[in-house]
C-alpha cells in the first residue's frame, strides 16, 4: 500500500514538473516572439536582420539572457538595439528581470554543415601571378605585402588594403592573391569579386529573400575575400552596413581580407568613418604610377608573352611618352604591334 502511494506521488510530481517546465518554455518563447515584433516594429529592417534575427534568447529566472554569434553583432545590438529592448520590455511588462548579451561559444562543427555551392569559389587565370607582374620601386612594398598573405593568409597584414591610380596593377595583384593560395592550399574557400558585385548580389538577396544565404557565403563560407574597387560602396549605405558586419565576423574569425580602392581608406567620400578605420587596422600599401625603366620592362615582357619584336628604341620612345598607366601602355604596345 505504502509503495503504490509512493509511486502515485512520484507520478504526480513528474506530471507537475513536466507541466511547469512546459509553462516556463511556452512563456519563454512567447515572451521573445513579442519582443521581436516590438524590436521589428521599432528598428530599421536591415538592422533588424542584421542584429535581432542572429541572436538567440533564453529566459532565466531572474533575467534575460541574449545570445550573439561573435563579439561584433552583441557590440553592435548594444549600441544600437539595447534602448529599444528596454522599452519593449517595459511596454510589454517584462522589465523586471536584467538583460545579459553574450557572445556563443564557436560551433566548428555547424560552421562546416554550411552547404555553400563550390561553383561560387572563384577561379583564378594563371596569366596573373606573382612572377608575372613586373616589379620597381613603384609597387615593389605592395607586391611584397601581397606575396606575404599569400603565404600566411589571416596572420599578417589583415586587412590588406591596396591603393592607387586606375590601371597600376592592383587587380593583378588580388588575383596574384588568389592563383597563389588556390594552388597551394586547395582546401581554402576564396571568393573574388568587385564590389560591384558584391552589391548586385545584395540587391538581389534582399529582393528575393536570401539573405540568410548571402550571409552564408561571405561569412562562414569564406576563408579568403578579395574585394576589389571598395570606393564603388560609397553613398551605398545599405551595402556598407552590410559589409561592416561581413568584414568583423571575417576579421574577427581570422579570415584573411584584402581589399583594393582608388584612394587611400580617409579620402573616400560618403564611406562610413567605422569602416575607414578599419581598412587601415592592417597594412595599407600604395602602388604608384610606374617610372619609365619599369614601363619598359613592362613593355618587353608584354612583347615577348605576344611573340612580338619589340625593338628597345621603340620601347623606350613608348614608355617615355605614355606615363599614365599600365593599361594605356599596354594599348600603345599593341597598336604598335599591328603596324608591322
Amino acid at each position: 500500500m505504502l509503495f503504490r502511494s509512493a509511486l502515485c506521488c512520484q507520478n504526480i510530481l513528474a506530471l507537475l514538473t513536466h507541466s511547469v517546465r512546459h509553462e516556463v518554455l511556452t512563456m519563454s518563447s512567447n515572451s521573445w516572439t513579442q519582443i521581436r515584433e516590438r524590436l521589428k516594429a521599432s528598428l530599421p529592417a536591415h538592422i533588424f536582420s542584421s542584429l535581432v534575427e542572429p541572436s538567440s534568447f533564453f529566459e532565466k529566472e531572474d533575467s534575460y539572457e541574449i545570445s550573439f554569434p561573435n563579439r561584433f553583432t552583441k557590440e553592435s545590438f548594444e549600441e544600437k538595439c539595447l534602448s529599444p529592448l528596454k522599452n519593449a520590455l517595459k511596454t510589454l511588462s517584462l522589465d523586471a528581470k536584467r538583460i545579459e548579451l553574450l557572445v556563443a561559444a564557436s560551433n566548428q562543427e555547424s560552421a562546416q554543415q554550411t552547404f555553400i555551392d563550390p561553383s561560387s569559389f572563384s577561379r583564378f587565370d594563371p596569366k596573373y601571378r606573382f612572377d608575372t607582374f613586373v616589379i620597381g620601386t613603384s609597387n615593389q612594398f605592395a607586391h611584397a605585402a601581397c606575396q606575404a598573405v599569400s603565404k600566411q593568409p589571416g596572420q599578417c597584414y589583415n586587412p590588406l588594403f591596396i591603393f592607387g591610380g586606375a590601371g597600376l596593377g592592383k587587380t593583378h595583384l588580388l588575383r596574384a592573391i588568389g592563383y597563389e593560395l588556390s594552388k597551394n592550399q586547395s582546401n581554402l574557400r576564396i571568393l573574388f569579386l568587385t564590389s560591384e558585385a558584391f552589391t548586385n548580389e545584395l540587391i538581389q538577396a534582399i529582393r528575393i529573400d536570401r539573405m540568410r544565404e548571402f550571409r552564408e557565403k561571405y561569412r562562414s563560407g569564406c576563408d579568403v575575400l578579395l574585394l576589389d574597387d571598395i570606393h564603388f560602396l560609397a553613398g551605398k549605405e545599405r551595402t556598407q552596413e552590410e559589409f561592416f558586419y561581413t568584414f568583423n565576423y571575417l576579421h574577427e574569425s581570422r579570415k584573411q581580407i584584402v581589399i583594393t580602392s582608388d584612394r587611400y581608406p580617409k579620402d573616400i567620400q560618403g564611406l562610413e568613418n567605422r569602416l575607414q578605420t578599419r581598412f587601415e587596422w592592417g597594412l595599407v600599401a600604395d602602388v604608384q604610377p610606374p617610372e619609365v625603366e619599369t614601363r619598359v620592362a613592362i613593355l618587353k615582357n608584354k612583347a615577348e608573352e605576344q611573340k612580338i619584336n619589340l625593338p628597345d628604341d621603340v620601347a623606350h620612345f613608348i614608355a617615355s611618352h605614355v606615363t599614365s598607366n599600365i593599361r594605356e601602355l599596354e594599348r600603345s604596345e599593341e597598336h604598335t604591334s599591328e603596324l608591322q
